[in-house]
């Protein structure tokens, strides 16, 4: 294997932590065990408002978090897998642009599935907040 195919597999093996730490926000936001803090989980105005904006908001994303992380998840070890190719005969070229798609294909998916995730948390703390006062 040459080095632009091992490069290519470790990029998309670096997209194997964000499957995870999205699928792990996910699994502590769907269950509630999320607590509100200064580093992780869907953080807007509207879901720092309160704890009950907050916990309202991460149960709201949490399922599109989950998809957002399945994905990841599925298009890293396909980008990883792809590398090797080059064992059933595919090409050098082939095989880099199998990975470059798989990567720029599951980055679109995990921003798209993010953004989601972040206005459905949007708009649960909105509510919430109304409700509050």
């Amino acid at each position: 294997m040459t080095a632009s195919i091992l490069i290519g597999m470790g990029s998309a093996a670096m997209l194997l932590i964000v499957a995870f730490v999205a699928l792990g926000i996910a699994r502590s936001s769907e269950r509630g065990t999320l607590a509100r803090n200064g580093s992780v989980g869907i953080r807007s105005r509207a879901t720092l408002a309160s704890d009950a904006a907050w916990e309202a908001g991460h149960r709201a994303g949490g399922a599109r978090l989950r998809v957002c992380g399945l994905g990841a998840l599925i298009g890293a070890a396909l980008g990883v897998l792809a590398g090797f190719l080059p064992l059933l005969g595919g090409s050098e070229m082939v095989t880099n642009s199998a990975i470059a798609t798989l990567i720029i294909a599951t980055s679109v998916w995990v921003v798209a599935w993010a953004l989601a995730a972040g206005g459905a948390a949007n708009r649960a703390a909105r509510a919430v907040t109304a409700a509050e006062g």
